[in-house]
């Protein structure tokens, strides 16, 4: 049986009244998702109503346009606008809680959320300062709900080979902190790098790179639509 589970799996079909209602109920691992990906309207509207940026000047119509994706750059839009709006520590705690708090909500007892390491970077944030806000976010939501996260940082190729560099660097650094003063973050709690591309816009080269510091650095490696991927 599994630790705070309601019923033992192998009696679920006898006490449930549909396969709907069973799966609901299983506990799951959710092994694919990206942190900004699962800001939902309810909180960028509430990110965008703190920094009070042209979005919520637009209004809620806006906002529901802005979810209205109809093809794969509408999607890019909205990600990016997402993206503008995680500004400061606080606004990854907000993000990371309520995206566990959802899932926790589906039963999700473990995560491996992709961080848009890249992304912040490129955006001359701190990331350290974005990655404390993200912890705290955990611990709440570690507390509130039970569950379990690990983060994985997402480089994006087509930045160039020194961005996904950066990247992989402080994947390593995060994931070599055991817990100090100054950065409490558990050793297991970054597992490596995930590198992303663009369609049509694929460069093999930087993947190789990045592929190959996180090997040095001793990380979990994982790739999308790419060589990188099939050779593991």
């Amino acid at each position: 049986m599994c630790r705070g589970y309601p019923y033992n799996v192998r009696e679920a079909p006898a006490t449930v009244s549909s396969i709907e209602e069973f799966i609901a109920r299983l506990p799951k691992a959710e092994l694919h998702v990206h942190l900004e990906g699962t800001v939902d309207p309810a909180t960028l509207w509430k990110l965008a109503e703190r920094h009070r940026t042209p979005l919520f000047q637009a209004g809620r119509e806006a906002l529901a346009n802005l979810y209205s994706t109809g093809d794969f750059t509408a999607f890019l839009q909205a990600f990016k606008t997402v993206c503008e709006h995680i500004r400061t520590p606080e606004d990854y705690e907000l993000i990371t809680y309520n995206a566990l708090r959802r899932l926790a909500e589906q039963n999700v007892r473990y995560a491996e959320v992709m961080v848009s390491a890249g992304v912040i970077l490129r955006k001359q944030q701190n990331l350290r300062s974005c990655m404390e806000g993200i912890e705290a976010g955990y611990r709440q939501a570690r507390e509130d709900f039970g569950i379990r996260a690990q983060w994985i940082f997402d480089a994006v190729r087509h930045f160039g080979a020194d961005a996904v560099r950066a990247v992989a660097a402080r994947a390593g650094r995060h994931a070599r902190v055991t817990g100090g003063e100054a950065f409490p973050m558990r050793a297991r709690r970054v597992l490596g790098g995930l590198i992303d591309a663009l369609p049509g816009r694929e460069r093999p080269h930087e993947g190789r790179v990045a592929m190959a510091a996180c090997a040095y650095l001793n990380l979990h490696r994982t790739a999308r639509d790419s060589p990188e991927a099939r050779r593991g």
